[in-house]
């Protein structure tokens, strides 16, 4: 499966969440529903965590390692100012 595939899946699993949420609040006592809806919803993070996960081309060190390079301040020289 596709990252794009993963995602939309995702976005298919939150529209049928607040579906079975919205029947379930007017459906009466029964919290099948709810409790349906919240599993859907965490099923929906999942998939997008997943299809997310997919699209990064690096790992997660290298991506920190890049931002972390991109924050003035962070290496570990210090910071000198011309003139001073």
């Amino acid at each position: 499966m596709a990252a794009g595939d993963v995602i939309g899946l995702s976005m298919l699993l939150v529209i049928t969440a607040a579906v079975a949420l919205v029947v379930g609040l007017f459906a009466g006592q029964d919290l099948t529903l709810i409790w349906t809806s919240i599993a859907l919803c965490l099923a929906a993070a999942l998939f997008l965590l997943i299809g997310v996960l997919r699209l990064c081309p690096r790992g997660r060190a290298a991506a920190f390692e890049e931002r972390s390079r991109s924050v003035p301040g962070s290496d570990d020289e210090p910071d000198v100012q011309p003139g001073t």
